[in-house]
């Protein structure tokens, strides 16, 4: 999925995210808005990670 904040946008694999897409942009939003400071999310990381 394709998120934007502060008008750049950013690529998320949302398999690797314990929430929807929707919960994903309302806390950006919020975030972006100064009202959140942390987001209530989970990220699974595959196994093995990837080498880079």
């Amino acid at each position: 999925m394709r998120v934007t904040m502060w008008e750049f946008a950013v690529d998320v694999d949302e398999r690797l995210l314990g929430c929807s897409p929707e919960s994903l942009r309302e806390q950006l939003a919020e975030y972006e808005r100064g009202e959140r400071r942390e987001f209530d999310v989970d990220v699974r990381f595959p196994t093995p990670l990837p080498a880079t």
